[in-house]
C-alpha cells in the first residue's frame, strides 16, 4: 500500500461534504438558487484538535471525520493534553470535538478498573447528527469486556454510553482473524449500523480468503457479508475494499475486481452500489470504452445513494483532466454520468 494513502484516508473526513459540493455546483450550474441555512455561520477554518480551553494538542492528530453540518469532529491523536482519562501514552485516542461549544472528549476512554489500558483505538467515524461515534480499540471501554481482543464500539455522546458490537456472533465481542486487517469504517446517519472492510471470514458464505465488505447492524447486533459473490461468477479471486454507506445504510459503495453482475465481463477492477433492501448490485461503468486501471481509494455515497465521490490516482476519465495527478471524481447512478 502506498504511503500516501495513509494520507489519503485523511480525506474520508471531507468526502461527503465534496460530494455535497459537486453536487451543489451542479445544481447553481442549473440556474437554481441555493437555500440558506445556519450551517453557513460555521463556514470559517479553526484547528479542530485542541483541548476545552483551547491547548494545541502536544502530538500528532489526525484521520477526521465530520458530522453532515459541520458542528462535530472526530479524530485520532497521540497527544494527551486534548483531554482527561487517556491512559495510552503516545498510541492514539479518539476524541469528539463539539465547534460550537468548544468542547473535546476523549471518546475512546477505558472504564474505571480496566486491566488493558495501553492500547491505541482508531479508525473513528461519526454519524451525521454527530450524536454517535464508531471507532476500534483494544482498550476496555466497559467492564463486559474481558475477551483482551480489539473491538468494535458505538458511542452514544448524548447518553455517554457504548454499545460493543458482537463482530464474531460468539457473544465474545471480539473480531476473527487479525485486527489489523479491519479497516475503512464508516457510520450510518443514525449509528444504526457500521461497514468496514477486513480479510477475516466473519460469516461461513465469506469463502474466498480476499478482502469483503461487511455491514453490522446495531439493531440486532448482526453482521453481513455485503460483497458476497454471486453463483456464476468468473473472477472470485479479488478483493472487495474502500467501503461507504448511504445515511440509512441501504446503499454501500465498493471497488472490487469481482463480477457481480453477468454484463461485468471486462475482467478489471469496478465501482458496485450494493442495495441492501433488496440484495441487487449496480455497476458503475465510469470507464466507458477506456482500458481502466484499479488506482481508485476513498469512496464516499450521498444519503440518498445516487452520487459517489472517489479519488483517481494517474487516470482521466474525462478530456478537459490533463494534469496527470490524483484527481477527485463524481459518479451519477441515476444518470450514469462521471464528473
Amino acid at each position: 500500500m502506498r504511503d500516501a494513502r495513509r494520507a489519503g484516508r485523511a480525506t474520508r473526513a471531507l468526502r461527503l461534504m465534496l460530494c455535497g459540493a459537486i453536487a451543489l455546483a451542479l445544481v447553481l450550474g442549473a440556474g437554481v438558487p441555493a437555500a440558506s441555512g445556519a450551517w453557513t455561520a460555521l463556514l470559517t477554518t479553526e484547528l479542530a484538535s485542541v483541548a476545552t480551553d483551547g491547548t494545541i494538542g502536544d502530538n500528532d492528530s489526525r484521520d477526521p471525520d465530520i458530522s453532515g453540518e459541520g458542528r462535530y469532529v472526530v479524530f485520532e491523536s497521540e497527544a494527551e493534553n486534548l483531554a482527561a482519562g487517556k491512559t495510552s501514552g503516545d498510541k492514539e485516542g479518539v476524541f469528539w470535538r463539539d465547534r460550537q461549544t468548544r468542547t473535546t472528549v476523549l471518546v475512546s476512554k477505558p472504564h474505571a478498573t480496566a486491566t488493558e489500558t495501553d492500547r491505541g483505538a482508531r479508525d473513528a467515524s461519526i454519524s451525521r447528527d454527530g450524536a454517535y461515534v464508531s471507532f476500534f480499540t483494544g482498550l476496555e471501554i466497559i467492564p463486559s469486556d474481558t475477551n483482551g481482543d480489539q473491538d468494535l464500539y458505538i458511542f452514544d455522546v448524548q447518553a455517554g454510553t457504548y454499545t460493543r458490537a458482537d463482530i464474531d456472533g460468539d457473544g465474545t465481542s471480539g473480531v476473527p482473524g487479525n485486527a489489523g486487517d479491519y479497516r475503512e469504517f464508516d457510520i450510518s446517519a443514525d449509528g444504526s449500523y457500521v461497514v468496514f472492510e477486513t480479510r477475516a471470514a466473519i460469516t461461513g458464505d465469506d469463502t474466498n480468503g480476499r478482502k469483503d465488505i461487511y455491514r453490522y447492524n446495531a439493531f440486532d447486533d448482526t453482521v453481513t457479508l455485503v460483497s458476497k459473490t454471486p453463483a456464476g461468477a468468473t473472477e472470485t479471486d479479488r478483493g472487495a475494499r474502500e467501503p461507504a454507506m448511504s445515511g440509512d445504510g441501504r446503499y454501500i459503495a465498493f471497488w472490487t475486481g469481482r463480477d457481480f453482475v453477468p454484463e461485468d465481463d471486462n475482467g478489471e477492477w469496478d465501482l458496485y452500489i450494493a442495495d441492501m433492501a433488496d440484495g441487487s448490485f449496480h455497476l458503475a461503468d465510469i470507464w466507458g470504452t477506456r482500458s481502466p486501471d484499479d488506482d481508485v481509494y476513498e469512496l464516499g455515497i450521498s444519503d440518498d445513494g445516487r452520487y459517489v465521490c472517489f479519488e483517481l490516482w494517474d487516470y482521466s476519465l474525462v478530456p478537459e483532466d490533463t494534469n496527470g495527478r490524483v484527481d477527485v471524481y463524481m459518479y451519477d447512478a441515476q444518470t450514469g454520468d462521471v464528473h
